[in-house]
């Protein structure tokens, strides 16, 4: 998953953007699907197409696993978040009715993991959006005493992340925010801005989303989110 994330202190506003896994284009010099990013070692170079992408310049990563969601959401004691519709997984049977659902680490981890629905990845998205947003104001109700304690608890495992900036530096920034906004972002289908291909492989024929004007044509996808952003 990859999620741009801009935040405006004088608003309140998070932006929340997903970037689709499978968009495929060129990332520093060579062609691939985005999330092979980091297994290539090319997430600087990723952050490089962000101001082409989204139209906000990106500097700053972290690389979030499972093990640290999960633990994040047991550490606020669950989270609660409001699902438009019900959410089944035709695999392991495991399912959430629509409406309010309280949520531990291991469900969550469950939630933001599937995508079995006509929309694929981008149902994915918009549950991790009602994830994140959920986490945000499960923290924020939290009084001050009870938040340092939470991000000093949570600081050892989150310090094992792969990032380039010091998660300590945002500790206290993180303990003043005050209510915030979510404003989410996907590209979905119905916007007409991507298009599937496909691509031969020695495995077999793989699909990878491109912009619809052509390969690493950004500009009406840039328009879009711009036009969105808070």
């Amino acid at each position: 998953t990859i999620a741009l994330m801009k935040f405006s202190g004088a608003s309140g506003v998070l932006n929340i953007i997903s970037i689709p896994r499978d968009l495929y284009g060129n990332v520093g010099d060579k062609r691939m699907r985005f999330n092979r990013a980091i297994g290539e070692d090319r997430v600087e170079e990723l952050l490089a197409l962000m101001d082409d992408l989204t139209g906000i310049p990106v500097d700053k990563y972290i690389i979030l696993d499972l093990k640290t969601v999960s633990e994040t959401v047991d550490a606020l004691g669950g989270i609660g978040a409001d699902f438009p519709e019900r959410i089944t997984d035709p695999v392991s049977g495991f399912s959430l009715d629509a409406g309010v659902q309280q949520l531990d680490g291991e469900t969550t981890v469950w939630l933001i993991r599937n995508r079995f629905a006509p929309e694929g990845d981008l149902f994915r998205e918009r549950n991790q959006h009602l994830v994140m947003e959920a986490i945000f104001k499960k923290f924020n109700s939290l009084g001050s005493v009870k938040k340092t304690q939470f991000l000093f608890k949570m600081l050892p495992e989150i310090t094992k992340s792969t990032t380039n900036f010091s998660i300590g530096e945002v500790v206290a920034d993180l303990r003043d925010v005050g209510d915030v906004e979510f404003n989410g972002i996907t590209l979905d289908f119905g916007t007409g801005l991507l298009r599937t291909i496909s691509l031969p492989t020695p495995e077999g024929d793989a699909y990878v989303l491109i912009p619809s004007g052509g390969m690493d044509q950004y500009g009406e996808i840039k328009s879009y989110i711009l036009e969105r952003i808070k």
